[in-house]
C-alpha cells in the first residue's frame, strides 16, 4: 500500500513538473514572437496576462502594454480590447474617451463587438447627433451577426 501511494505522488509530482515546463516554454516562445513584432503572439501574450493563464500572472498594465502594441499594428481584436479595458478600469481608472477611441478603430475594422459597444456608448452619450451614428454601427454589427445588436435595434425602433 505505501508502494502505490509513493507511486501515485510521484506521478502527480511528475504531471505537475511536465505541465510547469510546458507552460514556461510556451510562454518564452510567445514572448519571443510577441518580442520580434508578430501581432498574433503579442494578441496572445496580451491575453494571457489578462485572464493569468498558460502560466501567465494575472496583469491588466502588462495586458494593456501588449495589446497597445498589437493595436499599433492595426489588430481589431486587440483594440477591441483596449476598449473594454479602459471602459471597465480594468488596471486604473475608467476613460470613457480612450474606451470609444479603441471601439472605433476596430469598428472601423469590422470588428462587430466592437461596432455594438462603439453604438452603445454613442446612445448613453444621449447626444441627438450621436443617435444616427449609433444606430449605422448597430446596423452594421447587426449585419456582421452579433444578435445583441439586433436587439439593440428592435428596442431603438420600439420607442
Amino acid at each position: 500500500m505505501f508502494f502505490i501511494k509513493t507511486l501515485n505522488f510521484f506521478s502527480l509530482s511528475l504531471l505537475f513538473c511536465a505541465y510547469a515546463y510546458s507552460a514556461t516554454y510556451k510562454k518564452n516562445n510567445e514572448f519571443q514572437w510577441a518580442e520580434a513584432g508578430n501581432v498574433n503572439a503579442q494578441y496572445n501574450v496580451a491575453m494571457n496576462f489578462l485572464n493569468g493563464e498558460e502560466g501567465y500572472p494575472k496583469d491588466y498594465n502588462q495586458a494593456k502594454r501588449w495589446f497597445e502594441i498589437a493595436s499599433k499594428q492595426g489588430d481589431a481584436s486587440a483594440q477591441n480590447a483596449l476598449g473594454i479595458i479602459y471602459l471597465r478600469g480594468l488596471g486604473g481608472d475608467k476613460d470613457l474617451s480612450k474606451a470609444e477611441y479603441y471601439y472605433r478603430l476596430a469598428a472601423n475594422k469590422n470588428h462587430e463587438n466592437a461596432q455594438l459597444q462603439l453604438a452603445l456608448i454613442l446612445l448613453n452619450s444621449k447626444k441627438s447627433d450621436n443617435l444616427k451614428e449609433a444606430r449605422e454601427w448597430l446596423e452594421k454589427a447587426s449585419l456582421n451577426g452579433n444578435i445583441e445588436a439586433k436587439d439593440k435595434l428592435r428596442e431603438i425602433e420600439n420607442k
